[in-house]
């Protein structure tokens, strides 16, 4: 599955835009994606311009993932947070209440927020 993803990203980006071979790929720390099958994989597409937890550890090159770093990662640092609180504010009483506060947060979240 996730070799399907990152194939499909990486083809999308790389006949849309000139200068793909500079993009840095940021792995999100999660176990699953922090594997020398997954390494390997991203490796294939990015070579060393890889910034994941572990990944110089596993493979002697690359950027270490520092946890909880905002100006890696701000989605961690600050966005789930904030819309966690949102969601949470509407005291969701169901699964289906809960589906629905968190797409009305995540469609009323202005542009400025993302950015």
């Amino acid at each position: 599955m996730i070799r399907g993803s990152i194939e499909k990203s990486v083809h999308s980006s790389n006949s849309k835009r000139d200068g793909f071979r500079k993009h840095v790929v940021m792995q999100d720390g999660a176990t699953p994606h922090c594997t020398n099958e997954v390494f390997d994989l991203l490796e294939e597409h990015f070579n060393e311009r890889i910034v994941a937890l572990g990944y110089p550890k596993s493979k002697n090159m690359g950027i270490d993932w520092p946890p909880y770093s905002p100006d890696l990662n701000p989605c961690d640092s600050f966005l789930w947070g904030y819309m966690k609180d949102k969601v949470y504010a509407g005291n969701p009483q169901s699964i289906e209440d809960l589906k629905t506060v968190i797409q009305a947060v995540i469609e009323s979240t202005e542009t400025l927020t993302l950015q």
